[in-house]
């Protein structure tokens, strides 16, 4: 089924790709990625995780109307896993626009940056981006200052559990951004009829500012999660373009006062209440990006408990 399922999509790119007028735009990457923790009490394994993935899609714009589709192959590690990332068409109203079908939580493509996943994903144990995935409808409206999203989305295919969400970016000048946003698992009270108490809230502050090659991040949560405390965490977080050696450095950092009760922790006690990564890419290749990054993980025994990952990715365009 599956092998049918990407047979059709390559031979539907091609059949697009020589029609007339508006054409679809081929996507896909080759990814690499290795990883290496150096925590005490763990043994000397030469590698902690390494694995290849593969992404294969690609978008299509038309007058009112735009799509796109994004499918992933994981290897024999991950069960041959296969799962369609993006797949949605957004359609252009005469204010705003409609966007119906699966998307991807978090628009960021690194290792381990988690600048505005704070409304997708709770706060973990080891400093890595979070990705997640639902199907959705979504209203938007966007202007050169202002940039809006109302959003029902939900997990399983019988629609019965979902949350309702609402983000809204303000474009204050050129080099600064502000965003406001709340979700809410509403939806999962109006369908299963379940007691107001188990209603949870997510809100978030986040802001961005460049100056010359220098951009600095910050974004504060109010995050509720069933079974677990309230959390309040704090994200700082600076990039910088550094030259010719390395493209591109950025340094992050989350700070968590109970991070042992989150619902990612592995941990009894209450410790590692800030979190560091430190990343660079370099793009070798108009086609080769290679990534790394050192980051903190907290599923060792000690403090300095950290970890290391590579990733190469070739792009087929």
């Amino acid at each position: 089924m599956l092998k049918k399922i990407f047979i059709s999509a390559i031979l539907s790119s091609i059949a697009l790709s020589f029609a007339e007028g508006p054409q679809f735009e081929p996507a896909g990457n080759i990814q690499v990625q290795g990883a290496k923790s150096f925590k005490s009490g763990v043994g000397g394994n030469n590698m902690d995780e390494y694995f290849t993935r593969v992404n294969f899609g690609g978008s299509y714009s038309d007058t009112g109307l735009e799509s796109k589709i994004n499918l992933r192959f994981w290897p024999e590690k991950f069960g041959n896993k296969f799962a369609i990332t993006e797949a949605w068409v957004k359609f252009f109203l005469p204010t705003g626009a409609i966007r119906l079908g699966r998307t991807e939580a978090s628009d960021s493509k690194s290792l381990v940056s988690i600048y505005g996943s704070y409304l997708e994903k709770a706060p973990q144990t080891v400093f890595k981006t979070r990705l997640d995935y639902y199907n959705m409808v979504e209203y938007g409206y966007k202007t050169d200052l202002v940039s809006s999203s109302l959003m029902f989305g939900v997990k399983d295919s019988l629609f019965n559990t979902g949350f309702v969400r609402f983000l809204q970016k303000f474009t204050l000048a050129p080099v600064w951004n502000v965003s406001v946003g709340y979700k809410s698992n509403i939806w999962d009270l109006v369908q299963n009829k379940a007691d107001t108490s188990e209603l949870l809230h997510n809100f978030i502050l986040g802001s961005s500012y460049t100056l010359n090659l220098f951009t600095f991040n910050l974004e504060a949560a109010y995050l509720q999660f069933k079974g677990y405390e309230d959390q309040f965490p704090v994200m700082l977080g600076i990039t910088a373009k550094v030259g010719k050696v390395i493209d591109q450095l950025a340094l992050e950092t989350e700070i968590l006062t109970n991070r042992s009760k989150t619902i990612n922790s592995k941990q009894d006690v209450d410790k590692n209440r800030v979190l560091l990564s430190l990343s660079g890419n370099k793009k070798v290749h108009k086609r080769l990006n290679i990534e790394g990054a050192v980051f903190s993980d907290e599923t060792g025994a000690d403090f300095l408990d950290f970890s290391s990952a590579l990733r190469i990715t070739a792009s087929i365009k």
